[in-house]
């Protein structure tokens, strides 16, 4: 359970260790083979190849060219926000980690 949201029901469960017992049985080759999907990514996959002089034009073309969901633009203030709030808190951990090892 994740929170108060259930995971996964337990024939899900079943279902999902099914699967993983049938994939190990499964040659190297065939994993690979069936283990990727291509996905069409717009723009990025109109053309056969881009070159770009710098990584600031690549940037600037990327922000101006690219939808947001693809993940190659610039951070939100919000995304911002929250990466630094979860850095701060990492490092909190850290050093508690250290304090701890101190006392020890």
């Amino acid at each position: 359970m994740i929170g108060s949201i259930p995971f996964m029901d337990r024939d899900e469960l079943k279902d999902f260790r099914e699967q993983c017992k049938r994939n190990l049985n499964r040659s190297v080759e065939e994993r690979m083979r069936y283990g990727f999907n291509y996905v069409y990514k717009p723009v990025l996959d109109d053309a056969d190849w881009r070159s770009f002089d710098s990584m600031e034009e690549y940037r600037r073309w990327c922000r101006e060219h690219l939808p947001a969901y693809l993940g190659y633009g610039e951070l939100t203030d919000l995304q911002r926000q929250m990466l630094e709030e979860f850095e701060e808190t990492l490092a909190k951990k850290k050093k508690g980690r250290r304090t701890n090892e101190v006392l020890l």
